[in-house]
């Protein structure tokens, strides 16, 4: 949707190979009406390249809210 501004929230990888992010809008939003949605990734402009949060670092044991399954 052009004009609308948020935050990716989360990325989905699919089974036809498209990759999408949700985009949560902000609390002073343009436009209110704007909900969350998922877009294709090749479509979004990235604004700000600082990110609200560390990458999670995946080998670490506290991370994630069950246990991670053994190979």
């Amino acid at each position: 949707m052009k004009g609308m501004e948020g935050i990716v929230t989360s990325i989905s990888y699919d089974l036809y190979g498209c990759i999408q992010a949700i985009i949560t809008p902000s609390i002073d939003a343009k436009n209110r009406n704007d909900v969350n949605g998922w877009y294709d990734i090749k479509r979004l402009e990235i604004l700000d390249d600082v990110p609200l949060m560390d990458i999670p670092d995946w080998d670490d044991e506290e991370i994630g809210c069950a246990d991670k399954p053994t190979l």
